[in-house]
C-alpha cells in the first residue's frame, strides 16, 4: 500500500489551496495547472491501452448518480473543472490519487492521498458517458511547489 498523506496537505505539496478542505476535490494552482484529486479505484485501461481515470459523473438519467450527489458543493465544483478543460482554458492537469476509507459509502471519506507520487493527466475523453482523463504518466514528489 502508497504511504499516505492528508489531502490538505498532498494540495498544497502542489500549490494549490483548496476552496474548502472537506469537500473540495481539486484547485488551482497561480500557474493555471489543475490539481485533481480522483480515486484509486476509478482507474480503467481503455480500449486505446492508455489508462485513464474517471473524473465526473455519467451524463444525464444515470441510476447509479442521485440527485443530492449531482447537486454537492464538491460535485458542483467538479463540473466546474471539467468544464474548463473541455473549454481549453487548461494546459496542465495533476491528479492526486486518493484512497478511501470505504470505496462503496456515499459521499467517500478521504483515507489519505498517495504521497509519493501524482500522475500527469492528458485528454478529456468520455468513456460510458462520464468524463475520464488520461494518464499520462506520473512523477515523484520531489518538492513543494509554491503557490
Amino acid at each position: 500500500m502508497a504511504r499516505m498523506i492528508r489531502k490538505v496537505e498532498a494540495f498544497a505539496r502542489r500549490g494549490v489551496a483548496l476552496e474548502n478542505d472537506r469537500w473540495s476535490w481539486g484547485g488551482f494552482r497561480s500557474d493555471g495547472t489543475l490539481v485533481l484529486q480522483v480515486w484509486s479505484d476509478d482507474f480503467r485501461k481503455l480500449e486505446t491501452g492508455t489508462w485513464a481515470v474517471q473524473i465526473g459523473y455519467p451524463e444525464g438519467d444515470d441510476p447509479s448518480v442521485t440527485e443530492h450527489e449531482r447537486l454537492r458543493p464538491g460535485s458542483k465544483e467538479r463540473e466546474r473543472h471539467i468544464a474548463a478543460i473541455r473549454s481549453g482554458a487548461i494546459q496542465v492537469i495533476e491528479l492526486l490519487k486518493g484512497h478511501a476509507i470505504d470505496f462503496t459509502a456515499s459521499p467517500r471519506e478521504t483515507e489519505g492521498i498517495d504521497a509519493d507520487r501524482y500522475g500527469i493527466g492528458g485528454h478529456l475523453v468520455t468513456f460510458n458517458g462520464a468524463a475520464w482523463i488520461e494518464c499520462v504518466k506520473w512523477e515523484a514528489f520531489k518538492r513543494w511547489v509554491p503557490r
